[in-house]
């Protein structure tokens, strides 16, 4: 491990450093989105890496915050890498998914993206590989290989949710259009693509989109 004594000239130079010297995380908790998958919780992340970051004198800065820059201000996490010596930083925001519009789905938002944004940040892999299957809505292969195809929502339905998409700004916001994208594939949307929705998660879309709604300036 390099000598703390030396400094480094940057904050990329500090992670570099601690890339070299990666620790070793292992999955302890099952995923209940895909069977037989594991990854670590936030605590274990951090029980790992808090002491190696404080070692090279990198300080990793997290808060909720709200973007107003964009036509409906979203809700955020800004994240921030600090090497303490210099002031160099690495900085960067993730959005706030909220499932629910209360105290909670706001806890579990932060949660989950407070472990993401400190998973790609420093380079560490902390679940198992799925090979996309969790995202395209594949699942676990295993289980629904003798389940029927769930049926997908009429050409209609898929055009109404396009619509209330584009009256919220959704189509001329990138950063909207990245969240909307998002949502998409955290309900398990084939290929991102509305049209092959199924029932029960175009209804989480729309849920999803009547909030987004009720934030828009009158």
């Amino acid at each position: 491990m390099t000598d703390t004594e030396d400094k480094f000239v940057s904050v990329k130079d500090a992670l570099l450093d601690f890339h070299r010297n990666m620790p070793d995380i292992q999955k302890t908790k099952d995923n209940p989105g895909f069977k037989g998958a594991k990854y670590v919780p936030l605590d274990e992340v951090m029980d790992a890496v808090i002491p190696m970051l404080e070692e090279r004198e990198l300080l990793w800065v997290c808060e909720p915050d709200i973007n107003v820059d964009t036509s409906v201000p979203m809700p955020i996490l800004r994240w921030k890498l600090v090497y303490l010596p210099n002031g160099t930083e690495l900085t960067g925001d993730y959005p706030l998914l909220l499932d629910k519009q209360n105290a909670q789905g706001m806890g579990s938002a932060i949660t989950y993206a407070r472990r993401y944004a400190l998973m790609c940040v420093l380079g560490l892999v902390a679940d198992e590989d799925d090979d996309g299957n969790a995202a395209s809505g594949v699942g676990d292969k295993g289980k629904d290989a003798s389940r029927p195809a769930a049926p997908t929502i009429p050409l209609d339905r898929a055009k109404a949710i396009l619509a209330t998409a584009q009256s919220i700004n959704l189509a001329e916001d990138t950063t909207l259009v990245s969240v909307f994208k998002a949502k998409l594939a955290s309900v398990g949307a084939v290929e991102n693509k509305i049209a092959l929705l199924t029932v029960d998660q175009a209804e989480d879309v729309e849920a999803w989109l009547a909030r987004e709604a009720e934030r828009v300036p009158s």
